[in-house]
């Protein structure tokens, strides 16, 4: 699927916020970010705007998403959240958060 240059930005974004949410992040969870980052063919300056762009931000531009990529989206940070093998209630808080804010939940149910 492809992405335009700000989307990627709210994806790395988002990723950055999900592995953080833990207090704590992981090898594994660098690997995986790393391994959707390539995916994504993210280039090192949309790798550092996604750094610096506010999750609010990312969430809104990712609500203007058509579905398919809205789900995509809902994939990758699950796999973030997967990626240490241990999912933790404020990794969940969070996706919940992401998923209304961006309407993903409606997509799902």
């Amino acid at each position: 699927m492809a992405f335009t240059r700000e989307e990627k930005a709210a994806i790395v974004s988002l990723i950055i916020e999900m592995i953080n949410s833990d207090g704590s992040v992981t090898y594994q969870e660098l690997l995986t970010t790393n391994v959707i980052v390539r995916e994504l063919a993210v280039d090192a300056d949309t790798f550092n705007l996604g750094v610096r762009l506010k999750p609010e931000h990312a969430m809104a531009l990712v609500s203007r998403l058509d579905d398919s990529k809205k789900i995509a989206v809902g994939k990758l940070l699950t796999r973030a959240i997967d990626a240490d093998g241990t999912v933790d209630t404020r990794e969940l808080a969070l996706l919940g958060t992401i998923c209304r804010a961006t309407g993903i939940d409606k997509l799902l149910s």
